[in-house]
Order: C-alpha cells, then structure tokens, then sequence
C-alpha cells in the first residue's frame, strides 16, 4: 500500500517549525521557563546568590499577625521581593542650636564614583594588588643604580651594558652594607665559610 502525503509544501514547513519550536520549548533551562524570575546573580548588594527577581508566597501580615479570610482560611500572597541599595549616615551631625539632625534628613554618604573600589565596591578589589608597591631594599637599589649609573656610561658605549654593570655593582654594594649593618648575620657566615674550609680540608 502507497502512503501519500496529501500535505502542502508550505504545512510541511510549518509543522517542522512547530516541531522545532516544541522541541525548545521542553529543552529550555530553569531560568528560560520562568522568564519573570531572571538568572541566578551575584548580588553586590546583599553579597548573596540568587534570582534577579525573586517572589516569595507566603501569609499575609499586618501588625504582625496573620490575616485571615471569611471563611477562617489563610490569606496567602504573593511579594516579590528586590534588593534595594543602602548608604550609610553621619553617626552625628548637628544643627547651628545643637540638635542632632533627624536621621531622615542626613546626606547620603556615597563613595568617590572615581576609583574602581568607589564604582564597583571594596570586594572587586580585595584580592592581591595588580601592581604591587616596591619595597624599600628594590627602592635602594634603582636609587643606587641611577647614581652609579654615569660611572660606567663614560667607559662602555652600549647604555644596556653600561646600566647592566651599575645594577651589579649596586646589588653588591646593597649587599655588603646589609652584611655590616647586620653583625649577627655576618657571623653566621663566617662560620659557615670556616666550617667548608675545614670539611674540604679532611676529605
């Protein structure tokens, strides 16, 4: 028996689409199937991980108790609840007789929206700097080296090598001063320079 499909070329268009739509339709995520709630976020305001719009069902309150309906059944609502900024106050800020100022009328204390801790908060920048500070002993020796440095530039014509040397020298230098600035550490090696000599010496 021949099977003839007595269907259009534009049905059969449109029931592929329908078919592909269906099919999309079950594959979608969580997020894809309630639209209204939005995706999972990183709240920078609560510092908490959940929706961008999230809704809470629950019993009605007011005066902090539940609201009942006519039939001595639970009034159940809906709220949908937003993370809402918050600036901190003046602790104490007072008028010209004295008073304090309501709390309700003190400026909003925001931070410099110029710097990046002041844009995207003290947690975008919490972590180890991108630049860190030079220490003090890498401070000496670029500040010995650029003394050093004509020293060496009169008598060897390539500026690399010429610098390369007055790096040297002041690496050594640095380190001889910390040798004698320190007694103890220049003790301790002295014995450690004594004992290989007398171990090279029974072998």
């Amino acid at each position: 028996m021949i099977q003839v499909n007595l269907l259009s070329t534009e049905r059969q268009a449109i029931n592929a689409s329908i078919a592909r739509v269906r099919a999309a339709l079950r594959n979608r995520s969580f997020s894809g199937r309630n639209s209204h709630l939005g995706k999972m976020i990183n709240c920078p305001i609560c510092l908490q991980r959940h929706r961008e719009n999230w809704v809470v069902t629950g019993i009605k309150f007011q005066d902090g108790k539940g609201v009942k309906k006519e039939d001595d059944t639970w009034d159940v609502e809906t709220v949908r609840y937003q993370c809402v900024q918050a600036f901190a106050k003046p602790r104490y800020m007072f008028q010209d007789d004295g008073t304090p100022v309501p709390m309700d009328q003190r400026p909003e204390l925001i931070a410099n929206q110029f710097t990046l801790k002041g844009v995207n908060g003290a947690k975008a920048v919490e972590k180890k700097r991108i630049l860190p500070h030079h220490n003090r002993r890498d401070l000496l020796l670029v500040q010995r080296t650029i003394e050093l440095y004509p020293q060496h530039a009169q008598y060897l014509a390539d500026p690399k090598e010429a610098m390369r040397e007055a790096r040297l020298q002041a690496q050594r230098e640095i380190a001889k001063a910390g040798d004698l600035r320190s007694g103890k550490r220049l003790r301790l090696k002295k014995i450690s320079r004594k004992s290989r000599k007398i171990n090279r010496r029974t072998k």
